[in-house]
């Protein structure tokens, strides 16, 4: 009873200021949501949030009443003081976390601290309008009202009789509400009703339990073969290392075609399956619909991430997720995909992309696969229009109507080759912005007015920037196939379309949903249309399209495959064998696919349909034999892709027959001086291209801008020509990927030279160098 007394003359009034301040957040947190999504259950959600709101702040508040009774009675003035101000703080950090869940109803996480910094300014520069104005008055409104509560705290809640009957009736409700909240099932929405800054401070805590607590990830690695057992694998070290099976269905559905046909690859932004249908009546896609009913058409098909991060490396190579995806790790472990497979077999290969080439790390994936040629929106031809976004007149890139007049233009003398292309495109991202917006507003406009409910005309006014970009996109194909129509080689060329994860912005059925993508696979040589109900991922692209090009036109590939995937399903019925992990977008594989059923968050299992509805419904059996997989599953996609176990290294090197040059190590810290560091010293070679490849670690966190200077010399040390490769600074593991060509190999008397240096010439420890110049034999 002691302790009940002290609570209420001393700390009852932070926990009446604390739960004020949390309903007037609950309450703006309520309209903005309604104004921007107006989401079912929207109203209880939030009710049955701040009753769970109102629960946590009690219980923080008794939990660290052990430290502020000293402080209180040696200082009473300062624990106040100091009381007021870290409550003061958790509310702004509650704002500023609460921006993101505006974006699109979902709760910041732990990925925050793994996000690059120039792909959070990015997105903020390209969102086409002001992220910060909305945040700013609500900062300015809420720290207005709580220091008004703080002020009516000190002087006037002393005043209040009935202190004891509040800290019961807390006590009294909570013993009602925990029951309610662990065990019962209510009609409320789970993102909604959560605490958008509870749950990231929880999402720490537990990331650093697993960190800490964990199994042990080489013994979870190891078990992945066993758990996964469809493939012949080779080495138990390396859990995807296994021998490539060729397995031709592909062909079955194509006349033959006789020469090498071109591939012409599309990744589309934000293209869901449900937009190539009518959507409430509406069809925004109708020439993309009307083409998959022409092609091989797989319509439950999923991404296997929730941003585009994922998409190229899963669906260009089969590849692993890392810690924060394949494509942008600092270091990448030695790799097949289709580029450096496809050149290997004199394909010329190329990527397009309307924007910035390093987001989301294409241009160094792309780069480390020798790619031919990149066009990102640094070289399109000066007639074609640019995109500037916001009052600071941001180049974001070109409309994909310019995106494919470049790629016609860049083409016109490549016409005679045989081609891999690779589009990305960006239209239907932030900020949408539309090629002919006063036609597709109109267009949409009609549609409206076509329709008979309110709430319908309510939906499409809430997601027109959405909408409308569809209409664009779809038109750009047309425009697209029109054109390559006329060339000589359109039937010689497979097309396939997909896309890189549901639009975010758009809120999707069910979690499972939001990575339902369509795959079309067209070409004027299929013999007649397929419908695939079975289900495939991006990651099952790979092993299928191998097998056609090496079965049909005499391909060189591989002995051994890493790949994630087991080929497309060609089940014209619903079919549930194929695995499909996802990385979400808080860079975790915890949603995870298999045989009918769905792990979501890590922790829900769901029955899947063959609409691909899903059930809650409890197994435990069932949810830890699933759950396992995906444990080993994730810790072997780390030992893979982190720590360099695809594969070993002679695989790589030895199918594209290379001769390695030079190689060095040095494991041991050592320092990197202001001088330039000497990695290659005189290197002949007699191939007209070599490649070399540098690694390292840094140890200090400070600005480190580290460069390879890459130089050909004379016999008397005249520098004939000097290549500067940069990286970006704060890399704590830094790669060059460096191609060198050579431009009179036969020479006998000219040298290669490569030094290391910072780009300020200061000085940094570094580790694990490694270095490597290797040729064509």
């Amino acid at each position: 009873m002691n302790f009940i007394s002290k609570i209420q003359n001393q700390y009852y009034k932070y926990f009446l200021v604390a739960v004020t301040i949390d309903l007037v957040l609950r309450l703006i947190e309520t309209i903005h949501v309604f104004v921007k999504f107006n989401p079912k259950f929207l109203l209880v959600s939030e009710l049955f949030g701040y009753m769970r709101d109102v629960f946590t702040i009690g219980i923080m508040l008794l939990l660290f009443y052990p430290l502020y009774n000293p402080l209180h009675r040696r200082w009473p003035f300062r624990a106040k003081i100091l009381c007021w101000f870290f409550i003061g703080i958790f509310v702004l950090l509650h704002i500023t976390i609460s921006e993101y869940f505006f974006y699109q109803l979902r709760p910041l996480d732990i990925f925050v601290f793994k996000h690059r910094p120039e792909e959070m300014a990015f997105s903020i520069n390209t969102a086409g309008f002001n992220v910060f104005f909305i945040p700013f008055l609500k900062y300015i409104f809420v720290t207005l009202t709580y220091l008004i509560f703080v002020f009516f705290a000190e002087r006037k809640i002393p005043e209040i009789s009935w202190k004891k009957q509040i800290i019961y009736s807390y006590l009294t409700i909570s013993a009602f509400f925990l029951p309610l909240y662990f065990f019962a099932k209510l009609p409320v929405s789970s993102n909604l009703s959560i605490n958008k800054s509870t749950f990231i401070y929880v999402s720490i805590l537990k990331d650093w339990y697993h960190r800490m607590m964990g199994p042990d990830m080489n013994m979870m690695s190891n078990q992945y073969q066993e758990e996964f057992n469809n493939h012949k694998y080779i080495n138990p070290e390396y859990p995807f290392l296994h021998q490539f099976e060729s397995n031709n269905t592909l062909s079955q559905f194509l006349n033959p075609i006789s020469e090498t046909p071109n591939l012409v690859i599309f990744i589309v932004e934000g293209l869901s399956d449900e937009f190539l249908h009518p959507i409430k009546g509406v069809e925004f896609m109708p020439f993309l619909d009307s083409l998959s009913k022409q092609s091989l058409y797989w319509d439950r098909f999923f991404t296997n991430g929730e941003r585009s991060f994922a998409a190229t490396p899963c669906l260009i190579g089969s590849l692993p997720f890392g810690k924060i995806g394949f494509a942008l790790l600092n270091q990448y472990p030695y790799h097949f995909s289709l580029v450096n497979v496809f050149k290997e077999n004199n394909m010329f290969t190329s990527f397009y992309y309307g924007q910035g080439a390093w987001f989301h790390g294409k241009e160094p994936f792309y780069k480390l696969n020798n790619i031919d040629q990149i066009i990102d929106k640094n070289n399109f031809s000066d007639h074609l229009e640019k995109v500037f976004i916001g009052e600071e007149n941001h180049f974001w890139g070109y409309n994909d109507f310019d995106l494919y007049k470049q790629y016609f233009i860049t083409t016109e003398s490549q016409k005679n080759e045989n081609r891999l292309d690779i589009f990305f495109t960006g239209t239907s991202h932030a900020p949408f912005h539309l090629k002919y917006p006063d036609l597709y507003h109109h267009k949409l406009d009609e549609e409206i007015k076509r329709i008979s409910t309110t709430e319908d005309k309510e939906y499409f006014e809430n997601y027109r920037t959405n909408y409308t970009s569809l209409y664009n996109v779809d038109d750009a194909f047309r425009y697209f196939f029109e054109e390559y129509s006329k060339r000589a080689d359109f039937k010689n060329t497979i097309f396939l379309i997909t896309g890189d994860h549901p639009m975010s912005e758009i809120q999707t059925e069910n979690s499972l949903k939001k990575y339902h993508v369509p795959l079309i696979i067209y070409t004027p040589s299929l013999k007649h249309p397929v419908a695939f109900h079975g289900i495939s991922s991006h990651l099952d692209v790979y092993e299928t399209l191998l097998s056609y090009y090496k079965e049909e036109h005499h391909f060189k590939t591989p002995i051994i495959s890493t790949a994630l995937g087991s080929g497309l399903s060609f089940s014209t019925a619903y079919e549930n064998k194929n695995i499909v992990p996802i990385m979400n977008d808080n860079r975790q594989v915890n949603d995870f696919l298999f045989d009918g059923n769905f792990i979501s968050e890590d922790n829900t299992l769901y029955k899947v349909n063959d609409n691909l509805e899903i059930t809650e419904y409890y197994d435990i059996t069932k949810w830890h034999k699933i759950y396992k997989k995906l444990q080993s599953f994730r810790a072997a996609s780390l030992n893979a892709s982190v720590y360099k176990k695809l594969m070993p290294e002679y695989y790589y090197f030895y199918f594209f027959n290379y001769s390695i040059l030079l190689q060095n190590e040095r494991n041991e810290k050592f320092l990197l001086g202001p001088n330039d560091m000497n990695l290659i010293q005189d290197l002949k070679t007699h191939s007209s291209q070599i490649y070399i490849d540098v690694e390292f670690k840094r140890w200090e966190h400070l600005d480190f801008t580290p460069q390879c200077i890459v130089g050909l010399y004379s016999y008397k040390h005249k520098l004939i020509q000097e290549f500067t490769f940069e990286l970006k600074a704060q890399q704590e593991e830094c790669q060059f990927h460096i191609p060198v060509t050579i431009p009179d190999p036969d020479n006998p008397y000219c040298f290669i030279k490569a030094v290391l240096r910072d780009k300020e010439g200061h000085s940094y420890l570094i580790s694990d160098l490694k270095v490597k110049a290797y040729e064509k034999k």
